[in-house]
């Protein structure tokens, strides 16, 4: 049956139409280091500088960026707008000139939905900021970002701060990207509102609170040669050191949570704590927060100390912080991990609990299907974390030498 409509009603619903079209309509805004300034973002006449398409774009909008070195800091904020480059982040470089972070996204007035697709971002500084310390390449706020086939490398954070990568109340999934030699901020006594922690060297994710339902994805990314800041005791805080390679907190205990799939988190160093605090982890730290570990390796990271007394050692591998932290690692290498002292320490419980499965430990550790034997890799010295053909991790692992 057939409802007939006044003529007024057709109208309205003719407009209700064509104004969800037009709100939905997308831009390509193209970009090009070459091109003669100032440009209008066209495929003609593209902008000359990513920050002046990004003040051009629209919520739903592409921008498009060409090859080449882009030297400038950039700040996205509450809008939707996709950063693509159209030659990868081997021949895309935005450079951020030691002048702050290099990529700041944020939605703290309306929400934030981004892809940030093939690009190097590297030479950023957090340090710049005379009062509170800035992540040093990229920077997550409050936002829901894909970053895919990036290589976030080379970044010094400031007091505090991640090197890397910084997500805070977002949710954050990153594909096949690389987050490596970045280095977290030291934390001094002058600077207290820190709560005395030093800064993560390559990736920092955090919920605003223990209840936050954020979540975090990675899959086939390379974390290494990351190195964790240094942390003060403050009052009642303690000093810990920030984790070389990801740290993990207030993520996953009312939902959400974090999975690490197919990721090598290797050859990182993280940052020592202070008085009665603890060294950060080596690869991997969890501070009320829960994690799901599949088919990874992380190997030969080095834990952080401790300076003043009456502290303890960081783990080298993985370390689970507080009573509702939790790790699920299944399929996985932990292998060459060390504390500062030099002793192996692949997996730390200071309260919180791991579920280890098929998995090769160094040392054992207690599971269905665990094993501990040389895992083989290619040519660790050199950085090559894969299989030989060989190795006895290739059945236990489902994963090929290749």
């Amino acid at each position: 049956m057939r409802f007939p409509i006044s003529s007024s009603a057709a109208a309205a619903a003719i407009c209700s139409l064509f104004l969800a079209g037009a709100l939905t309509s997308q831009t390509t805004i193209y970009v090009d280091a070459t091109a003669t300034p100032p440009g209008n973002g066209s495929a003609a006449s593209p902008f000359p500088t990513i920050a002046a398409a990004i003040t051009a774009a629209n919520s739903g909008d592409t921008v498009l960026v060409l090859p080449g070195t882009y030297v400038e800091t950039l700040v996205l904020h509450n809008k939707s707008v996709d950063l693509e480059s159209s030659g990868g982040a081997d021949v895309t470089t935005v450079d951020g000139g030691g002048a702050g972070t290099v990529l700041d996204i944020a939605g703290w007035l309306t929400p934030v939905v981004s892809r940030v697709t093939g690009f190097t971002i590297t030479n950023g500084n957090g340090q710049i900021s005379i009062l509170n310390g800035d992540p040093g390449g990229l920077a997550i706020n409050s936002a829901t970002v894909s970053v895919t086939d990036c290589k976030i490398v080379n970044n010094v954070a400031g007091i505090g701060a991640a090197g890397g990568v910084s997500a805070q109340g977002s949710d954050l999934t990153m594909v096949r990207c690389e987050v490596g030699n970045n280095l977290g901020g030291d934390t001094p006594a002058t600077k207290n509102g820190l709560q005395g922690r030093g800064g993560t060297g390559g990736l920092n994710f955090r919920g605003i609170g223990p209840s936050s339902m954020v979540s975090l994805t990675m899959l086939d990314c390379l974390v290494s040669g990351n190195s964790g800041g240094d942390g003060t005791t403050w009052i009642f805080w303690p000093g810990t050191g920030g984790s070389g390679g990801v740290d993990i907190l207030n993520s996953g205990i009312a939902g959400g949570g974090s999975t690490l799939t197919n990721c090598r988190i290797v050859g990182n160093v993280a940052g020592d704590g202070h008085g009665f605090g603890r060294g950060g982890s080596g690869g991997l730290g969890l501070t009320s927060a829960t994690a799901d570990v599949l088919h990874c390796t992380i190997a030969e990271n080095t834990g952080g100390g401790v300076t003043g007394g009456g502290g303890s050692l960081g783990s080298g591998g993985v370390q689970a912080v507080h009573v509702t932290s939790s790790a699920s690692i299944t399929n996985t290498v932990l292998w060459g991990n060390r504390d500062a002292a030099g002793a192996a320490s692949q997996i730390e419980l200071v309260g919180g609990s791991a579920t280890v499965g098929s998995s090769n430990v160094e040392g054992g550790f207690a599971g269905a299907g665990n094993i501990q034997a040389d895992p083989e890799f290619r040519d660790a010295a050199n950085g090559d974390y894969r299989l030989t053909a060989a190795s006895p991790c290739i059945c236990l692992l489902y994963t090929s030498p290749s």
